[in-house]
C-alpha cells in the first residue's frame, strides 16, 4: 500500500511560534528593564560633625510668634479639670418650724415722712422680727384734737419672725426699732409659729469637710495631661500646676440635711508645651547664627528630639524657661555634587571620588538590583544618605 504524505499541522506550528515569539519579547522587555530602568544606587556618606549647644532662657507666649532674635517661643497650654468630693454628716440642730407673723403699726413724730426699709429688724422681749416690705410713714400734722396739737403720722406693715418656732407667737405691745422719730407696736398678737427640730449643716461641719477634701488627690492627672498633647510637642513638665476651686456644699450652712452632705471642688491641672516645629525653627535659627561666616557648614541634627527644658518660672504672667539643645553641624556636602561625582562609577571609584571631599569620614554604595555593579548615569536613580559621626 502506498503511504500518503503527512500533512503538517499548521495550528500546532502557529502556537509554538507564538510561544517562542512571546518568550523572546518578554526577555527583550526584561533586558530593557534590567539595563535601563531597574538599576539604582544609594550613596551613604558618613560625615564628620561637631556638637554645638544652644542654651538660652527664653520667653514663652501663647500668642506671639516664635522669634529667635527676641528669644521668644510660641507655647501651647492645655488644661484638664476633674472633680473631687467628700461626704460628711451634719451635726447642727435647728428649729425649722413655721415662722410667726404679725402686723406692726408705725408712728412718725417728725414733720417729714419717713420710709422704713424692708428687712428692718424689730424686737420684742429679746426676739427678733423683720419687716417684709418697705413702709412709708407720713409726717405728723397739726390738729387741735391731738395731744400737744400734733397728730403723729401712721402706717402699718407686716413682719415675720427671724426663725421658726412657737416661741415667737403671742408677742404683743411695743417693739424696739432703730429709726429716728419712729415708734412701733403690734396691732395684735403674733401667731403661726410652729416647732420642728431638724439636723442642719454648721460652719464647723463645712470646715472639717474642707480639711478632708484638701487631702483628696487625683492619681495620674499629670500623666493624662502629658498624653493629651500627643507626640508632636515637647512638654515643659516643670510648668505643671494644679488649681482648686472654692469648695461648694450640697447643703448650705444652716440648711436642713436629710442624709449625707457632699462637699466638692474642681481640680484644674494645666501645663505648657512647645510644638516641635516651633522648637525646630528656633534652634535652627540659633545654630545658623553660630555657623554664619564659617566655611561650608550645614546642620545635620538640630537636636530637637533630645532638647530639654529646665528652670521654669512664672512671675507676673511672664513665663520663662531654660532651653538646652545639642545640635550637630558639619561640612556642607551638596547632594547634587555627590550624584554628579558618583554617576557611572564603580564602588571603588565612588569611594575614591567622594572620600576626597573635606569632612567625609566614610563612603558606602548600595546597588539595586543585585546584578548592578556600577552607579547609574541618570542622577534621578541615585539616592544620597548622610550618617552623622560626631568627632567630639
Amino acid at each position: 500500500m502506498v503511504k500518503k504524505p503527512k500533512v503538517p499541522n499548521f495550528n500546532a506550528f502557529r502556537k509554538k511560534f507564538l510561544l517562542i515569539g512571546g518568550g523572546v519579547l518578554l526577555f527583550g522587555v526584561f533586558l530593557v528593564w534590567a539595563i535601563w530602568f531597574a538599576p539604582h544606587a544609594t550613596v551613604v556618606i558618613s560625615a564628620k560633625t561637631t556638637s554645638m549647644t544652644v542654651s538660652d532662657t527664653v520667653s514663652l507666649s501663647e500668642n506671639a510668634a516664635t522669634n529667635a532674635k527676641s528669644n521668644v517661643i510660641k507655647s501651647i497650654k492645655k488644661e484638664i479639670a476633674k472633680e473631687v468630693s467628700v461626704e460628711f454628716s451634719a451635726t447642727g440642730k435647728k428649729n425649722v418650724g413655721e415662722k410667726a407673723t404679725g402686723v406692726v403699726v408705725f408712728k412718725n413724730s417728725s414733720s417729714s415722712s419717713v420710709t422704713i426699709a424692708a428687712g428692718t429688724v424689730l424686737k420684742n422681749s429679746g426676739l427678733s422680727y423683720t419687716l417684709n416690705s418697705s413702709v412709708n410713714v407720713p409726717g405728723a400734722t397739726l390738729d387741735w384734737s391731738c395731744p400737744g396739737y400734733k397728730c403723729a403720722g401712721s402706717a402699718s406693715g407686716a413682719i415675720t419672725a427671724s426663725e421658726g418656732g412657737a416661741q415667737y407667737n403671742a408677742a404683743t405691745g411695743s417693739m424696739s426699732i432703730s429709726v429716728d422719730d419712729i415708734s412701733a407696736s403690734l396691732r395684735s398678737a403674733t401667731s403661726g409659729g410652729t416647732d420642728k427640730t431638724a439636723t442642719v449643716v454648721t460652719a464647723s461641719d463645712i470646715e472639717a469637710a474642707k480639711n478632708k477634701l484638701s487631702d483628696k488627690k487625683i492619681e495620674g492627672l499629670k500623666e493624662q495631661l502629658i498624653a493629651s498633647f500627643g507626640n508632636s510637642v515637647k512638654t515643659i513638665t516643670e510648668s505643671y500646676a494644679e488649681n482648686r476651686s472654692d469648695p461648694s456644699s450640697s447643703v448650705a450652712v444652716d440648711g436642713e440635711a436629710t442624709g449625707a452632705v457632699t462637699l466638692k471642688s474642681t481640680i484644674t491641672a494645666n501645663m505648657l508645651a512647645v510644638d516641635k516645629n516651633e522648637l525646630k525653627n528656633f534652634i535652627e535659627s540659633k545654630l545658623k547664627d553660630e555657623i554664619s561666616g564659617k566655611k561650608a557648614q550645614r546642620i545635620y541634627d538640630n537636636g530637637v528630639e533630645k532638647a530639654a527644658f529646665s528652670q521654669f518660672a512664672n512671675a507676673r504672667n511672664a513665663q520663662t524657661v531654660r532651653l538646652t539643645a545639642n545640635g550637630k553641624v558639619g561640612p556642607d556636602i551638596k547632594e547634587e555634587s555627590v550624584k554628579d561625582q558618583a554617576k557611572g562609577k564603580s564602588y571603588g571609584e565612588v569611594q575614591s571620588a567622594i572620600e576626597s571631599i573635606n569632612g567625609v569620614e566614610d563612603v558606602d554604595v548600595k546597588f539595586s538590583p543585585f546584578w548592578v555593579k556600577s552607579v547609574p548615569k541618570d542622577i534621578n536613580k541615585i539616592n544620597v544618605e548622610f550618617k552623622i559621626k560626631d568627632v567630639k
